[in-house]
């Protein structure tokens, strides 16, 4: 059981799913209301007055250790969880490998009810090098010491993608019981690279990419950024360069 006073769950399904059943404790905030529409490209991160009033009605502080999670490997836990780094969370974060699912199969106890803790402040501090934009990209697209990481489905990616990146589908992190593969395992699906590099995922809208960018940190790596607005707004481009 996650103990009072040591780490905060954070439930990210949405108040109708966390009053159904969440982690002992748990708070609860609504993944999606972090995500906006940013110059005509939807799913970007929103800005920080939305996500400060977010974090803040779900009663966590940037100091907090949190621990994050869903109904199972998904998305969104992924997404919070650099929304958080992003504004400047200083507390440990951790996403539950397997989330619900995984805590409600090894017969692990819930609570059903409630609604989120409320009453924090939670001043953001943005996080710059954990973000590009699309100059960025086109300012480093020869870069050796940057690996473009392309979160999407192998079917996407042959359809056109940003040049030289490398295609890592978000959900070949995950072995079939839906677990995070071990850390060796991960490793070689990135091709083990240079601790130097800087590495940047995207996907459609920053989502997928969210996954790529957690392993990836997991893994050690020191400058794992994402460009939030992804094959979405760099396919609207017809003067940017396509494989």
């Amino acid at each position: 059981m996650i103990q009072a006073g040591v780490a905060t769950a954070l439930d990210v399904r949405g108040e109708a799913s966390f009053a159904t059943e969440h982690l002992p404790g748990a708070t609860v905030l609504n993944a999606s209301d972090l995500r906006a529409t940013v110059n005509e490209v939807s799913g970007q991160v929103a800005p920080a007055d939305v996500a400060q009033s977010v974090f803040e009605a779900a009663g966590i502080a940037p100091s907090d250790a949190l621990i994050v999670y869903a109904d199972g490997n998904g998305t969104d836990p992924a997404r919070v969880v650099w929304t958080l780094a992003y504004y400047g969370h200083t507390g440990p974060v951790w996403m539950l490998d397997g989330g619900l699912d995984q805590w409600t199969a090894e017969s692990r106890g819930v609570e059903a009810g409630g609604e989120a803790a409320g009453g924090s402040a939670y001043p953001t501090a943005v996080v710059e090098q954990l973000w590009v934009d699309e100059q960025w990209v086109l300012d480093h697209l020869d870069d050796p010491t940057v690996t473009l990481v392309d979160a999407r489905s192998d079917a996407e990616f042959s359809g056109g993608h940003i040049p030289g990146a490398l295609s890592v589908d978000w959900v070949r992190n995950l072995a079939r019981d839906g677990l995070f593969l071990p850390v060796d395992e991960l490793r070689a699906l990135y091709g083990d690279p240079a601790d130097e590099q800087t590495l940047v995922s995207y996907c459609q809208t920053g989502s997928r990419a969210s996954v790529d960018w957690l392993v990836l940190t997991l893994l050690g790596y020191d400058d794992v950024r994402i460009y939030d607005g992804s094959w979405s707004e760099w396919s609207s481009d017809p003067t940017n360069p396509v494989e």
